[in-house]
């Protein structure tokens, strides 16, 4: 979701959410309709793993969780923002979105932290960021030519929503696996 936000914001914001006002010409509306946009997304990504964290700790259930419900913010932040019909309700649901995206990536890394030995954590850190970076490079490109196949930017925020629904259908059967593992191999108590 982070490729494709990059340009379904730069497209909307300049197009469909270009902000009208006296003493706004046109290119500084569609200036400050891509800023109200990325403001919503920078607020949500700020504000979304500050509140999930107070409620996940440093507990692998909760963290694991909080990823799966940012997963599912996401999907209805994008879906919302394909019919939003205001920039200011549009920058809502780029907040709510991000909220949950950034959600992901911070609780997704805590776990990488608590879980890695010391000695390999650079390089599962880079390696991380290395796989993240080229999915945004290839989502944000795939985005590019929807966009110029003539898909419309609310067509391709509402996809990005669904297909956000698939990560969060594989993290739910991998934590029901782990769950139903861990009641397995449980010792009992006798």
């Amino acid at each position: 979701m982070v490729g494709p936000s990059w340009v379904i914001f730069t497209v909307m914001g300049a197009g469909e959410f270009a902000f009208h006002g006296r003493r706004v010409d046109a290119a500084g509306g569609a200036m400050l309709g891509m800023s109200i946009l990325l403001g919503g997304r920078g607020i949500g990504a700020m504000v979304g793993p500050l509140i999930a964290a107070r409620w996940a700790g440093q507990s692998d259930r909760r963290l694991g969780l909080g990823i799966l419900f940012g997963y599912i913010t996401v999907a209805l932040g994008y879906v919302l923002l394909g019919v939003s019909r205001t920039v200011w309700t549009a920058a809502g649901c780029a907040m709510l979105a991000h909220a949950g995206g950034s959600t992901v990536w911070v609780f997704s890394t805590t776990l990488l932290q608590l879980h890695s030995e010391d000695r390999f954590r650079g390089r599962v850190f880079s390696a991380d960021l290395g796989l993240a970076s080229l999915s945004f490079a290839i989502t944000a490109y795939m985005c590019g030519r929807f966009l110029d196949a003539g898909i419309s930017a609310r067509a391709l925020a509402t996809g990005t929503g669904l297909l956000m629904l698939l990560p969060a259908a594989l993290l739910t059967f991998a934590l029901r696996s782990a769950r139903a593992t861990a009641l397995l191999v449980r010792p009992s108590a006798g």
